[in-house]
């Protein structure tokens, strides 16, 4: 029985997961969980996509569980770095009208370096989180918004994984579905 290859994809892991990964079952979502999605990130042929940015956010104190996992991604050769520079696009998408207080602009220009990570790899960021995702869907067009997927951490995201991930990730928006890449993905970034 040959074994179905995978796409490998360059994933953005959210510093939330890695932190969270050793929380207890009363959390949501569990450490249990978040553990499992890295091991199965770390297990598979997925890799971690890291910007400056991001780096300095693991450097942080983060969970036990999660600064082992990312030492193993590095043994492994499984990090792969991007610079995540912000383009006019995403100073547009922080000067939005839609974002109506200060905490939102905030909000977004914490979190804002993912979705350029992302932009830079496959499209995908994987994160706790939504609430940058939902500042996101005001502020982006729909051709950015249908070039990334944001997934949410919960009891399916395994499945999600092992399955190919961008394939069925979970889109920005429910309206528009991830568009299909493609170029190769290895060596290559987009833009």
């Amino acid at each position: 029985m040959t074994r179905r290859r995978l796409p490998s994809m360059r994933l953005v892991i959210d510093t939330n997961v890695l932190r969270g990964a050793s929380r207890t079952a009363g959390a949501t979502p569990p450490g249990s969980t978040l553990r499992e999605v890295l091991a199965t990130v770390l297990g598979i042929c997925h890799r971690a996509v890291v910007s400056p940015q991001l780096a300095r956010e693991y450097r942080q104190p983060a969970s036990t569980y999660g600064e082992r996992w990312l030492s193993a991604m590095h043994r492994k050769g499984k990090v792969a770095s991007v610079d995540a520079k912000e383009t006019k696009r995403a100073r547009r998408w922080k000067q939005s009208p839609a974002l109506v207080s200060d905490a939102q602009r905030a909000a977004l220009e914490k979190d804002l370096h993912l979705v350029l990570a992302a932009m830079e790899a496959d499209g995908v960021v994987v994160s706790c989180e939504t609430n940058v995702r939902d500042l996101l869907r005001k502020v982006m067009t729909e051709e950015d918004v249908a070039n990334l997927g944001w997934a949410l951490v919960d009891s399916k995201t395994v499945a999600w994984l092992t399955s190919g991930a961008l394939r069925a990730a979970v889109p920005l928006d429910a309206r528009a579905p991830p568009a299909r890449r493609s170029r190769s993905r290895r060596g290559q970034r987009g833009g």
